[in-house]
């Protein structure tokens, strides 16, 4: 799996947070550090992979984590800050497991 997947989650953690729910009262800062985080991982998106299979696969799943993440941001706030630290540990292991 890309390396780039591993990072929309926490992104989208980043940029909306689990406690304001109107975008206007965002911080603005917390937006910047999720575009951000979207761009690495748009950036990393062909590593193994090669780009074009790299695309497919970072737009399938920014699709889904996207609607999942707006639906457990909603019905399960607590699972949010578990998947951030699970996606997290996965885009280590994946980091170590590509350069090794």
């Amino acid at each position: 799996m890309p390396i780039s997947v591993f990072l929309i989650w926490p992104a989208l953690h980043a940029m909306y947070g689990l406690k304001e729910h109107r975008s206007s009262k965002i911080p603005y800062n917390r937006r910047i550090v999720g575009r951000i985080l979207l761009f690495i991982s748009a950036c990393l998106m062909g590593m193994p992979l090669g780009f074009e299979h790299g695309f497919f696969i970072w737009l399938f799943a920014l699709m889904a984590v996207a609607i999942t993440f707006v639906q457990l941001r909603i019905w399960q706030p607590r699972a949010v800050h578990l998947i951030t630290v699970i996606s997290l540990a996965g885009l280590i292991y994946q980091g170590i497991d590509y350069v090794y």
